[in-house]
């Protein structure tokens, strides 16, 4: 391997590290607004007369699901 080599990893390996950063903030940031509005909607949750109680049951469980996968504690009480 040439220095020209191992110049060109190192400075690729700079920009991954710092693109890396940018995507952390940046999925933290849309994390954390995401959780804030399922709560939102879990606890302000309205059944749409317009649909079945079987759709409103399934809107109901997907948002208790994406509670759950981004850590928050749902629980029956």
């Amino acid at each position: 391997m040439g220095t020209e080599y191992i110049d060109y990893a190192m400075r690729c390996s700079d920009h991954a590290g710092k693109l890396w950063t940018e995507l952390e903030k940046a999925f933290r940031s849309t994390r954390i607004e995401n959780k804030f509005r399922l709560i939102g909607s879990f606890h302000s949750f309205d059944m749409d007369s317009e649909v079945g109680v079987r759709e409103n049951v399934k809107k109901f469980n997907r948002i208790r699901i994406e509670l759950e996968l981004l850590g928050e504690d749902v629980s029956n009480t």
